[in-house]
């Protein structure tokens, strides 16, 4: 916990930071200037969560929108081909090719 209480009722606030990959607890106050940190770092936690839950929303309406773009690929997809065979063409390899009509 950020908050340490020593000698029964004296309280210190810490803060854990990242430094060089590694978590490192620094000093950052008693009193007043403790709380105010408490409350700086809960404010940001909080704005980290709504950042969170927004980023989330965000992914979820692209993710609907990629599946609605699969299938309308895969519908035009299916009429081009369907276009392509009723016009007498067929499919070689990878390739479309038109079939010969046999010369008189």
């Amino acid at each position: 916990m950020p908050w340490e209480t020593r000698g029964g009722s004296r309280r210190y606030y810490y803060r854990y930071v990242n430094v060089d990959g590694r978590c490192k607890r620094t000093y950052a106050g008693t009193g007043d200037r403790a709380e105010l940190a408490a409350a700086e770092d809960q404010q940001r936690r909080i704005r980290q969560q709504l950042d969170h839950q927004s980023w989330v929303v965000q992914l979820a309406a692209v993710d609907a929108s990629l599946s609605l773009l699969s299938e309308l690929i895969q519908r035009s997809d299916l009429s081009c081909r369907t276009n392509l065979v009723l016009e007498g063409n067929y499919k070689h390899a990878s390739d479309w090719r038109r079939k010969r009509t046999p010369s008189s």
